[in-house]
């Protein structure tokens, strides 16, 4: 689904029921402001762009949400559920229910945001080489493998990652890590479409309770955004070029 990306510029409020999908790129990134533990975490890496893609999408990460929270980036707290999902520890503390969600894919980052409930964002590039129909295989529920089986073969890649995003954004959503079973959520597979969740398996909720909406963040990329509100209204923005520059509370809007 093709979205209108606003420039994010005077601060948007973010209203109860409401997400803001933010796009930034993982080379603007100025990581200075990295806690030590995530200093620490950024250097196990082994390759350098593991490594950048680490520290940007934490530097991102507090400067957004220190926005939304009005602190400074380094005030932000982090901790993490029994599957590593992060969440934010002091948000209690100042009155605002925020919870947010992040991927990258490459130069691209998404972060999402929403307030009380459970959200999750994924990006993925679409790469027409890789061996889709065996990843197919293992992450597709019977009814999602068959239909998936008829698809012409150029259409086989862009409708996979669109599949696959949305199903990675809802498990994100919920919690759980990369062990659990991808198939235990069916979705829609039409290219289309805006997505959609089709079938719940494992108690992990109803259909209803749920909004999915797959997306187009990039060229050659899918994505997909699952916040647990029915009818949840989605704002996509872009940000600015780089982070540095942008200090304490404030986030310098105008510079995108």
């Amino acid at each position: 689904m093709q979205v209108n990306w606003q420039a994010g510029r005077l601060g948007p409020h973010l209203d109860m029921g409401e997400a803001h999908v933010w796009r930034l790129k993982v080379s603007g990134a100025d990581s200075s402001i990295l806690s030590p533990d995530e200093q620490v975490r950024a250097d196990r890496f082994a390759l350098p762009q593991h490594r950048l893609a680490f520290a940007a999408r934490r530097t991102w990460l507090r400067r957004l949400l220190a926005h939304y929270l009005g602190c400074g980036p380094l005030e932000i707290e982090f901790t993490y559920g029994p599957d590593g999902k992060p969440e934010i520890s002091s948000d209690l503390v100042r009155g605002i229910p925020l919870r947010f969600s992040s991927s990258h894919s490459g130069d691209w980052l998404l972060i999402a945001v929403t307030l009380e409930t459970d959200i999750g964002v994924d990006i993925e590039r679409i790469d027409a080489q890789r061996d889709y129909e065996s990843i197919a295989a293992e992450s597709l529920s019977s009814g999602e493998l068959a239909a998936f089986k008829v698809l012409a073969e150029d259409e086989k890649p862009s409708v996979f990652v669109k599949v696959w995003t949305q199903k990675e954004a809802f498990v994100k959503a919920i919690g759980k890590g990369i062990t659990y079973p991808l198939r235990n959520v069916e979705v829609s597979l039409g290219l289309e479409t805006s997505g959609g969740l089709v079938g719940l398996r494992d108690g992990t909720g109803n259909v209803s309770e749920w909004t999915l909406t797959s997306f187009e963040p990039a060229e050659s990329h899918h994505a997909a955004i699952a916040i647990a509100r029915p009818g949840a209204f989605v704002s996509y923005f872009y940000g600015p070029e780089r982070s540095s520059g942008l200090s304490g509370a404030a986030w310098d809007f105008d510079s995108f």
